[in-house]
């Protein structure tokens, strides 16, 4: 969704006819609608905290353009309490400017070519891409992708795991999003993360340059079929099975023809007619055998339109093994669909969060692994996800053993390693094997070969 921020851009790429934009690493809408969610279902908590954050750090945004003020501010916190949620009432004096610095915090935005000059532009969903733009190099790159990705997936666990809205999810939530507001500026625009994609997606219907952010990035699965027109007016009922979703409208920019839309199905649905609503629609779809049986579980749809794209995504609450080891998952088939003339062109991205419960201090604690589920070149399957391990409870022992190694106690490698900053597993569907990649420290490295 467009608006206004606190980032000043330029209006074109310095020497060429290239037009610049703000870029969301997480959307606008998603933001927005945490927010709401946290509202919504009583944790008043939390939104406390988010409130503090936004005072602690009100006077470090660069370039405000704001009148607001830290007595404003002091203000506007004193009376939340007296606040009664009534989304018919008046709004408050403060809200708007709460809503525009959380919408746009400086840490959350990054400068490059605009939307309609970039090919890998994301919509509505996370910049999944942007770990290069996230300045210093690497390392501290990596470290500040990887906050912003945790945030992401705690979000979707929020609103996506069952039950839904668990305080525990939105706890992990805003300790990620207290992490971003460390930062107090944007990341600017530097022409060597860029480079020209001359073999876009959907080719443009006039002459212009395309950009991509400089990595490399899987290629979804593709298909044409025929053009049918995309209405981003009013969400339509989706029909999965025996089960009708009609989307709520939960963000819209009507002068840019765009709307945000949530549902979730009254009961459960089953992987397989999941698969079968893909196919009606034109979305060609395949998964590994192995999860071809999986249980029926919850389903939030989330769907964005725009009058250039319409995006898709189904999140199935389930659960599977790794390596012998039972996980829940939350399963994701990102559906795209981009009119090109007359055909419209499909692609389709399978996401995933792995939970593994483990025992630390005794205690049951479960780490959620985020990745994706893709088909290489041999034809092989496998899951590749990571874990920011970073300030959690768990040592390199529990995650161990939770993924099914067999680590004597006490185990001298293991006490030899500091706590744990990441978490990385390829799992291969074929023979179940299974890599763990253990990180340390920036030097420091344990790799374990497991097979079932």
């Amino acid at each position: 969704m467009t608006g206004s921020d606190f980032a000043q851009c330029p209006p074109l790429w310095v020497g060429t006819d290239v037009g610049m934009g703000r870029h969301h690493i997480i959307s606008l809408s998603r933001l927005k609608t945490f927010w709401n969610d946290l509202m919504d279902h009583g944790h008043e908590r939390e939104l406390d905290q988010l409130l503090a954050g936004i005072g602690q750090h009100l006077t470090r945004y660069q370039a405000r353009t704001t009148d607001f003020t830290d007595a404003d501010l002091c203000d506007f916190t004193a009376k939340w309490p007296t606040y009664s949620h009534d989304p018919g009432g008046t709004v408050p004096p403060g809200i708007p400017e709460i809503a525009r610095f959380f919408c746009w915090l400086p840490a959350n935005i990054f400068i490059g070519p605009a939307s309609d000059n970039r090919t890998d532009d994301p919509g509505e969903r996370f910049e999944a891409d942007c770990a290069r733009v996230l300045r210093p190099p690497e390392p501290g790159s990596k470290k500040e992708f990887q906050v912003r990705e945790a945030l992401s997936l705690a979000i979707d666990r929020y609103s996506k795991c069952k039950p839904s809205f668990q305080l525990a999810h939105a706890k992990a939530a805003v300790a990620e999003l207290m992490n971003i507001y460390l930062r107090p500026g944007y990341w600017d625009f530097v022409r060597d993360e860029w480079v020209y994609n001359p073999n876009p997606l959907v080719p443009p219907k006039r002459p212009r340059p395309l950009f991509m952010i400089d990595q490399t990035r899987p290629v979804p699965t593709v298909a044409e079929r025929l053009a049918r027109p995309i209405d981003a007016t009013t969400p339509n009922d989706i029909q999965i099975g025996t089960q009708t979703i009609t989307p709520e409208v939960l963000d819209s920019d009507p002068e840019a023809n765009e709307t945000y839309a949530r549902g979730r199905a009254p009961e459960t649905v089953s992987l397989r007619d999941l698969l079968d609503w893909c196919e009606h629609e034109g979305y060609s779809v395949s998964l590994p055998p192995e999860l071809e049986d999986v249980r029926a579980g919850g389903l939030v749809v989330e769907v964005s339109r725009s009058p250039g794209r319409l995006d898709t995504d189904l999140t199935l609450e389930t659960g599977f093994a790794v390596a012998g080891t039972p996980v829940q998952a939350l399963l994701t088939m990102r559906c795209t669909k981009i009119p090109n003339g007359d055909t419209d062109v499909y692609a389709v991205d399978l996401q995933v969060q792995a939970g593994v419960t483990v025992q630390s201090g005794g205690q049951p604690e479960t780490i959620w692994f985020g990745g994706g589920i893709a088909k290489g070149s041999t034809g092989r399957w496998s899951l590749n996800a990571s874990w920011g391990a970073s300030g959690r409870g768990a040592s390199a022992l529990d995650v161990v053993r939770a993924l099914g190694a067999d680590v004597p106690e006490p185990s001298e490698w293991a006490q030899m390693i500091p706590s744990l900053t990441r978490v990385a597993l390829a799992y291969d569907f074929t023979d179940s094997t299974l890599a763990v990649t253990l990180t340390a420290s920036e030097a420091q490295l344990a790799f374990i070969s497991i097979r079932s």
